[in-house]
C-alpha cells in the first residue's frame, strides 16, 4: 500500500471516528461471543454436555475461514486503495450474521454454529481493516496513545451494550430477550460505526496491476511477496509468533470465560453481567492508561508487563474455587486485556515497513486468527477428554509463558524504527 502524496495530518474528528469503530464492534465481541450467547449457546441451544466443545468449533470455523480470506482480502486492498470499502462490507456481513442469530431455537444446534461462524469471520475481517489505518492516522510517537484510546472506548461500548442487552432480557425473559438482543446489537453495531464509514480517509493510492494479470491472480501473487518481505523483517516475524502465543492464551478467555464462570463457580446471570461490565470497565482504563505509559516506556515493555500479570492471572483462576476470589482476579484480568491488546496493535505499526500496512496488518490478523482457533480448539477438546475445565484452564498458562519469553527476542530501537 503506497500512501498518497498529498496525505495530511488526521484532524481529532476522524481519529475519533476511528476510535468510534471499536466502539461499535466491542458491541458483538463483548455480547454475542463472550457472554450472552456463548452461555445461551451451551445451556439451551445445545441439548447435553457438549456445550463447550460446540462452541469451539464454531469459533474457531470463523476464524479458519478468517485465516483463509483475510489475506487476500487485505492485499486486493492495498491494490484497489479500498481498505475503507471492505471495512463497511465486513461489517454489515457482520451485523446481518449477528441478527440471525434472533431465529435459531433448542436443538439448533448447526444453524446457529454456521451464524457464529459467519459474523465471527466476518467481525475478525472488520478487526484487520481498522487496524491498517491506524499508522496513517498516527505517528510512531503517538500511536500507542491512540490505539489505547480506541480500545478504551471499544470497552466502554462493550458495556454499554451489555447493560442494556441485562435490561432487554429481564422485560422480555431469558430466551426471547436473548433473541432480542441480537438485533439490538446488530442497530447499535450499525449505528455506532457510521462516524468510521463517514469519516475515514483513504489515503492509499492504488497499485498498478502487472501486465497480463486479473486482480485476484495478482493478490495471490501480492500475498505470496508479503509473506517473502515478512522474511526479511525478522522481528516482526519473532512478534507475530509471540503474538500467536500468547494470543491463544486471550482468546480462551475471551471465548470461555463466561461460560467457566456460569458452569464452574455457579456464577448467575446477574453476577456474571456485573463481571463482565466490571472487566470491561477496567479494561478501558487499562488500555487508556497504558496507552500512555505505552508512548513513555515503549510497546514491548507493555507487552512484557501485561503478559506477566496474565500468568498470574491464570494462576490464580485454577486455584480460586469461590466467587470472590473470582471477582478480584477479575480486575487484573481487566488492567491486562486491554492494555495487552492495545500495546500488540502498536507494535505492528511500529514494526511494519513503509507501504506494507495492509499487507502487515492481514498478517497480524491472520496470526491471531489461528491462535483463536488452536486457542479455542484446546481447551474444548481438554474439557471434552477430562471433562476438567479447571485443567483446561490450567494448560493455557503454557501460551503466555511460551508468548512471554519469545517477545524478550524482539528488538526494537529508541526511535520506534524496527532494527
Amino acid at each position: 500500500m503506497e500512501l498518497s502524496e498529498k496525505k495530511t495530518k488526521a484532524r481529532f474528528k476522524e481519529i475519533f471516528s476511528w476510535c468510534m469503530f471499536d466502539f461499535a464492534n466491542s458491541s458483538y465481541i463483548t455480547v454475542v461471543i463472550t457472554t450472552l450467547y456463548s452461555t445461551f449457546f451451551v445451556s439451551y441451544i445445545v441439548i447435553g454436555k457438549k456445550g463447550d466443545f460446540f462452541w469451539a468449533i464454531a469459533t474457531a470455523a470463523g476464524n479458519l475461514l478468517t485465516v483463509i480470506i483475510g489475506p487476500v482480502l487485505g492485499a486486493i486492498s492495498d491494490f484497489k486503495a479500498s481498505k475503507k470499502r471492505y471495512l463497511i462490507i465486513t461489517s454489515i456481513l457482520c451485523i446481518f450474521a449477528t441478527m440471525l442469530l434472533y431465529f435459531p431455537g433448542k436443538g439448533d444446534i448447526f444453524f446457529s454454529m454456521l451464524l457464529v461462524s459467519v459474523s465471527y469471520m466476518a467481525f475478525a475481517l472488520t478487526e484487520n481493516f481498522i487496524s491498517s489505518f491506524l499508522p496513517e492516522i498516527s505517528s510512531k510517537k503517538n500511536m500507542g496513545k491512540i490505539s489505547g484510546y480506541a480500545w478504551a472506548l471499544g470497552y466502554i461500548g462493550g458495556v454499554i451494550s451489555l447493560i442494556i442487552s441485562i435490561f432487554i432480557i429481564k422485560k422480555f425473559g431469558n430466551v426471547q430477550g436473548v433473541k432480542i438482543s441480537m438485533l439490538f446489537i446488530g442497530v447499535f453495531f450499525f449505528l455506532s460505526a457510521l462516524p468510521s464509514f463517514i469519516n475515514l480517509k483513504e489515503r492509499s493510492m492504488k497499485k498498478a496491476l502487472p501486465k497480463g494479470k486479473k486482480i485476484l491472480k495478482a493478490a495471490f501473487s501480492d500475498l505470496i511477496e508479503t509473506f517473502k518481505n515478512a522474511r526479511k523483517n525478522k522481528n516482526l516475524l519473532v512478534f507475530l509468533l509471540s503474538f500467536f502465543f500468547f494470543s491463544c492464551g486471550i482468546a480462551i478467555v475471551f471465548t470461555f470465560s463466561a461460560i467457566y464462570a456460569k458452569q464452574e463457580l455457579g456464577f448467575k446471570m446477574s453476577e456474571l453481567m456485573l463481571l463482565i461490565i466490571g472487566v470491561n470497565l477496567l479494561a478501558s482504563v487499562g488500555a487508556f492508561i497504558f496507552g500512555y505509559i505505552q508512548d513513555k516506556i515503549g510497546a514491548k515493555l507493555t507487552v512484557i508487563i501485561t503478559l506477566i500479570i496474565w500468568c498470574a492471572v491464570i494462576l490464580g483462576i485454577t486455584l480460586t474455587t469461590g466467587k470472590t476470589a473470582f471477582f478480584a482476579i477479575g480486575i487484573f484480568v481487566g488492567l491486562s486485556l486491554g492494555s495487552t491488546q492495545s500495546a500488540s496493535r502498536a507494535m505492528i505499526g511500529l514494526l511494519t515497513k513503509d507501504g506494507r500496512f495492509g499487507e502487515d496488518y492481514g498478517l497480524w490478523g491472520l496470526s491471531g486468527k489461528f491462535a483463536a482457533i488452536i486457542g479455542s480448539l484446546s481447551f474444548g477438546l481438554l474439557v471434552y477428554l477430562t471433562n476438567s475445565r479447571r485443567l483446561a484452564v490450567l494448560a493455557t498458562l503454557i501460551f503466555f509463558v511460551l508468548g512471554l519469553i519469545i517477545l524478550f527476542f524482539v528488538k526494537i530501537n529508541k526511535n520506534f524504527e524496527t532494527e
